[in-house]
């Protein structure tokens, strides 16, 4: 049987730039160099003479930066990569950034090294057709926690060291999955990963507990969140999720925090098409697209 089909071009395709290298920093007691990077999901074709034809996306996409958890120990920016192809194709340019583990660095490092990637980002918008000005941040559990970090230090500059100081690292939504939100006086998340991303206990580092927690940082001014979080997770607390929820609302800034039910800690519940619909429609609505 022979045929000649036409067959429509009805959506994009979409690409993986993977070992980006957003930022070099010493690595292994200073005595070597080691590159962080980033994986990144966008939708503009290669360039392949004979293979592929160069063409121009019709306009720039909003982009969100995950950040993967792991106890601040370990991590992997692939991981979750596979179940984002889902929000890829409702277009937005995914961004999974990698950071600096618990046992090379003191926080706030890791969150220095996500604004960094964040600021590379908006000086490679071209590239990967990204929306500079629709920036949003997501995470899960460490990784929520440094989502909500960072999106709530919006401005703050102290935080701002590295590579491409000349462009904002800031974030225009927030979107965390079951994340600590507060370290001190809650035994329930007091425990050894905190312990090893401070480098030091509650007692030793009061002023560090503080400062790490985001509900320390939250004001009017924080952006819109959109809390994700496990009614059975046994990792950490559901209310940690809703005490960060409940200082938003209380200092006026926006906030919802959705209860998944039956849910544990980073399950199949959080790649559901209807909880991938939450998070496209948050996005949406603060990313302007």
């Amino acid at each position: 049987m022979k045929r000649t089909i036409s067959v429509p071009i009805v959506k994009d395709m979409i690409w993986m730039d993977r070992d980006v290298v957003y930022t070099q920093l010493p690595g292994w007691c200073g005595l070597v160099t080691q590159s962080l990077k980033m994986t990144v999901m966008y939708h503009t074709p290669c360039s392949v003479p004979g293979i592929f034809e160069k063409r121009s996306v019709q306009k720039k996409l909003p982009c969100i930066v995950f950040i993967c958890g792991g106890g601040w120990l370990n991590m992997s920016i692939d991981a979750y990569l596979p179940g984002f192809e889902y929000l890829a194709r409702l277009g937005y340019v995914i961004a999974s950034v990698q950071y600096r583990s618990s046992n090379q660095v003191v926080f706030p490092a890791q969150a220095e090294e996500i604004k960094t990637a964040i600021r590379y980002l908006r000086a490679h918008a071209d590239k990967y057709s990204i929306d500079a000005d629709n920036i949003g941040i997501m995470g899960d559990s460490a990784g929520g926690h440094l989502a909500s970090f960072v999106g709530l230090n919006n401005g703050n500059k102290d935080l701002d060291k590295g590579d491409n100081l000349e462009y904002s690292s800031d974030v225009k939504a927030v979107c965390p999955w079951y994340g600590p939100a507060e370290f001190i006086d809650n035994k329930e998340v007091r425990d050894n990963p905190v312990v090893r991303l401070l480098w030091g206990g509650a007692d030793e580092k009061p002023e560090l507990y503080k400062f790490a927690s985001p509900v320390t940082h939250v004001s009017k001014d924080a952006p819109p969140f959109l809390l994700l979080h496990g009614s059975n997770d046994p990792a950490v607390p559901v209310e940690q999720s809703e005490i960060l929820h409940d200082k938003l609302i209380e200092a006026g800034a926006q906030a919802d925090v959705y209860i998944i039910k039956d849910a544990s800690h980073a399950d199949l519940h959080f790649f559901q098409p209807m909880v991938l619909d939450w998070i496209d429609s948050f996005f949406a609505k603060h990313l302007k697209h």
